[in-house]
């Protein structure tokens, strides 16, 4: 079966046994001079099936460079973890948000009622994965799984929920102006890796108006992105900084190919015309007592022997004391004027030194500027700032501005969908949330209590 492929600008070749292609309506298709991907999709679905999808970028392989570029940093997946780790604090708790004496804050509970739900299925697992994805890419994808009851005529009830990897996922192509920045009709899940159209599933997406009217519905939750409707991809929130974090990972290896491919010379060694020429009439006149003929490379293999004898004394530990003579003569080379033709051992500084100096101080500004970019400050990161890790207290106070300002979006973001089932399930206003525990100066604490103070 043969399928028309259309790349864009009127262009369109036939391909046997295609899984999808692009369609005509592409906008904008302009190669990047950096190769990590174009930050800007194609704009035109993509057709799997009878399905229209929006692309993940322009080869519709962002997922796959952003899990590239990642496992070649040495910094970017450790920064992601750090952050996954501070967000999740102390756990996942339930609360009701609450104002008192005009503040407003958390007052966490418990509920025997939810707690008895979420125990029958692992949710702990379902927010990390969330949570993980969310920090890669400002989105994931959860799976509404419904109960039979709506099928008899019964009360619907969310049993669980499932996640599903993002970078499996696509979306509905938004064909109209509402959906440009609406909910999806559905998703589509497969694996991209895989060319045929066999094995991909589609999800209605969640009908908000009767979340109960699908036994299965698929929750889209994303981070909204200034200029970029629902048809373009979701692109990371540290896409700025990819460049910092491939600058930063090749200092090492160029490190590395400097001491596998430096020309590793110590030593400027000149030595006078003079002396070989009067070397190679001692060879002739040696060769015509012995009778045989003379040829140059007599006079090249002189040379070697000469040299390497010469290098043992100039390298090597066991060599120092060791000392390299020669005589000088003066060669009258016109009238009133003489050259002193001697050897001459000059030490080379190559200063590579500086040179690795120098791509060090890179690296630790490139290493600044990427976990500044990817939004965690370096302190909290054990980053290497002008040569000295941050104090106690600047990580103390990091922290605490992390949890301030950083924190409550990715939590309201990350819990959506589960407190959308809350809410199904049993109509109340309590949500659930990380947990953090309040951190606290050091020196406000009682010295028994300080961090500095216990051991364990």
């Amino acid at each position: 079966m043969m399928k028309t492929v259309h790349l864009g600008n009127g262009t369109m070749v036939e391909l046997a046994n295609v899984a999808y292609y692009f369609s005509t309506d592409t906008v904008n298709n302009d190669v990047s001079d950096f190769d990590f991907y174009t930050p800007t999709s194609l704009r035109g679905a993509m057709i799997v099936g009878d399905k229209k999808i929006v692309p993940e970028g322009t080869n519709n392989r962002l997922p796959d460079d952003i899990r590239d570029l990642l496992e070649k940093s040495h910094i970017g997946e450790g920064i992601l973890n750090r952050q996954r780790g501070l967000q999740l604090g102390q756990g996942i708790q339930l609360y009701k948000e609450e104002c008192i004496n005009g503040l407003k804050q958390r007052n966490y509970l418990n509920d025997k009622n939810i707690e008895d739900w979420l125990s029958t299925w692992d949710y702990q697992n379902y927010i990390i994965n969330c949570l993980i994805d969310f920090l890669h890419r400002p989105q994931y994808f959860s799976l509404f799984v419904r109960n039979r009851g709506p099928r008899a005529g019964l009360p619907g009830k969310i049993k669980y929920l499932k996640h599903i990897p993002e970078f499996l996922c696509r979306r509905e192509y938004p064909n109209t102006v509402a959906k440009l920045f609406g909910e999806p009709s559905y998703i589509l899940v497969k694996d991209w890796n895989d060319f045929s159209t066999d094995n991909s599933i589609y999800y209605p997406g969640i009908d908000f108006a009767d979340p109960f009217k699908n036994k299965l519905s698929a929750m889209w939750v994303r981070l909204y992105q200034y200029g970029r409707t629902n048809r373009y991809e979701v692109i990371p929130q540290w896409y700025g900084s990819i460049r910092w974090m491939r600058c930063g990972s090749n200092v090492p290896e160029i490190i590395n190919n400097l001491n596998k491919n430096m020309l590793n010379i110590k030593w400027h060694i000149i030595s006078p015309k003079a002396y070989w020429d009067n070397k190679r009439e001692m060879l002739m006149e040696q060769c015509t007592k012995d009778g045989k003929d003379y040829n140059d490379a007599m006079l090249e293999k002189l040379k070697d022997d000469i040299l390497t004898g010469l290098s043992r004394v100039l390298s090597g530990i066991e060599n120092v004391g060791k000392f390299f003579h020669s005589e000088s003569v003066m060669e009258v080379l016109e009238l009133g004027k003489a050259q002193l033709m001697e050897w001459k051992i000059i030490p080379i500084d190559q200063k590579v030194d500086d040179y690795i100096k120098s791509q060090i101080l890179v690296g630790e500004k490139a290493d600044s500027a990427a976990t500044s970019g990817m939004g965690l400050h370096p302190s909290l990161s054990n980053i290497i700032i002008n040569g000295k890790l941050a104090s106690g207290s600047e990580m103390l106070y990091a922290y605490k501005l992390f949890l301030a300002t950083d924190s409550w979006l990715v939590d309201q973001k990350v819990f959506e969908a589960l407190n959308y089932a809350i809410k199904l399930n049993f109509n109340t206003d309590i949500k659930a949330g990380f947990y953090h525990d309040i951190v606290k100066r050091e020196e406000n604490l009682a010295p028994a209590d300080r961090v500095m103070s216990n051991d364990n």
